[in-house]
């Protein structure tokens, strides 16, 4: 499932307890729009929002993937 709204971050500890969901993928770009949080004013508020999101996920054993604009980015 692509968590991707702030309504999906504010459901997120039920959203993972979804027979059937594998995996959350997480969309920063409409997640950073969503939550109003954009550009770099907005970068701890989104990081934040990311962390919780992959935090519920791995908690209730799910893959977690995010879309990155490049190599680059991967790891941070």
């Amino acid at each position: 499932i692509q968590v991707e709204t702030a309504e999906g971050l504010a459901n997120i500890d039920d959203i993972v307890q979804v027979d059937g969901v594998d995996v959350v993928f997480i969309g920063p770009g409409d997640l950073s729009v969503s939550i109003d949080a954009m550009g770099p004013a907005g970068q701890d508020k989104l990081n934040a929002a990311i962390i919780r999101i992959a935090a519920a996920a791995r908690a209730a054993r799910k893959a977690v993937g995010i879309f990155r604009p490049s190599a680059d980015d991967v790891g941070k």
